[in-house]
Protein backbone atom coordinates (compact mmCIF):
# COMPACT_ATOMS: atom_id res chain seq x y z
CA UNK A 1 0.00 0.00 0.00
CA UNK A 2 1.34 3.53 -0.79
CA UNK A 3 1.47 5.95 2.12
CA UNK A 4 -1.94 7.99 2.00
CA UNK A 5 -1.53 11.93 0.64
CA UNK A 6 -2.88 12.92 4.41
CA UNK A 7 0.42 11.74 5.89
CA UNK A 8 2.50 12.41 3.18
CA UNK A 9 1.16 16.03 3.37
CA UNK A 10 1.77 16.21 7.49
CA UNK A 11 4.95 14.68 6.92
CA UNK A 12 6.06 17.42 4.91
CA UNK A 13 4.98 20.09 6.47
CA UNK A 14 6.82 19.13 9.59
CA UNK A 15 9.42 18.53 7.85
CA UNK A 16 9.26 22.50 6.59
CA UNK A 17 9.01 23.90 10.42
CA UNK A 18 12.05 21.62 11.69
CA UNK A 19 14.14 23.00 8.71
CA UNK A 20 12.88 26.63 9.49
CA UNK A 21 13.04 25.69 13.41
CA UNK A 22 16.55 24.49 12.54
CA UNK A 23 17.98 26.99 10.03
CA UNK A 24 18.88 29.58 12.58
CA UNK A 25 17.27 32.92 10.99
CA UNK A 26 15.00 35.27 12.21
CA UNK A 27 11.28 34.96 10.86
CA UNK A 28 11.34 38.38 9.22
CA UNK A 29 13.81 36.61 6.94
CA UNK A 30 11.76 33.22 6.29
CA UNK A 31 8.69 35.21 5.84
CA UNK A 32 9.35 36.26 2.55
CA UNK A 33 11.74 33.60 1.54
CA UNK A 34 8.77 31.05 1.95
CA UNK A 35 5.96 34.13 0.39
CA UNK A 36 8.15 33.57 -3.15
CA UNK A 37 8.75 29.83 -2.21
CA UNK A 38 4.74 29.91 -2.70
CA UNK A 39 4.45 32.37 -5.60
CA UNK A 40 6.71 29.72 -7.70
CA UNK A 41 5.44 26.73 -6.27
CA UNK A 42 1.50 28.68 -7.24
CA UNK A 43 2.63 29.48 -10.48
CA UNK A 44 4.03 25.52 -11.26
CA UNK A 45 0.50 24.36 -9.46
CA UNK A 46 -1.33 26.75 -12.19
CA UNK A 47 1.21 25.65 -15.45
CA UNK A 48 0.46 21.41 -14.38
CA UNK A 49 -3.38 22.14 -14.18
CA UNK A 50 -3.11 24.07 -17.47
CA UNK A 51 -0.98 20.94 -19.15
CA UNK A 52 -3.04 18.46 -17.66
CA UNK A 53 -6.40 20.00 -19.12
CA UNK A 54 -4.63 20.35 -22.29
CA UNK A 55 -3.70 16.61 -22.17
CA UNK A 56 -7.41 15.30 -21.30
CA UNK A 57 -8.95 17.58 -23.51
CA UNK A 58 -6.80 15.77 -26.45
CA UNK A 59 -7.14 12.48 -25.15
CA UNK A 60 -10.75 12.94 -25.29
CA UNK A 61 -10.89 14.29 -28.54
CA UNK A 62 -8.53 11.29 -29.83
CA UNK A 63 -11.36 9.05 -28.52
CA UNK A 64 -13.75 10.81 -29.93
CA UNK A 65 -12.79 10.91 -33.27
CA UNK A 66 -12.01 6.86 -33.12
CA UNK A 67 -15.36 6.31 -31.80
CA UNK A 68 -16.46 8.14 -35.09
CA UNK A 69 -14.23 5.96 -37.44
CA UNK A 70 -14.90 2.62 -35.96
CA UNK A 71 -18.57 3.53 -36.59
CA UNK A 72 -19.67 2.08 -39.93
CA UNK A 73 -22.63 2.35 -41.71
CA UNK A 74 -25.66 0.45 -40.97
CA UNK A 75 -26.06 -1.94 -43.84
CA UNK A 76 -29.75 -3.15 -44.54
CA UNK A 77 -30.81 -5.94 -45.71
CA UNK A 78 -33.63 -6.72 -47.79
CA UNK A 79 -34.98 -10.30 -48.35
CA UNK A 80 -35.42 -11.63 -52.32
CA UNK A 81 -39.40 -11.29 -52.85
Amino acid sequence: MNKPVSIIREEFKNDLINLINNSGLQLFIVEPILQEVFLEVRAAAKNQYELDKKRYEESLMAESIKVDEDIEDPIIETENV
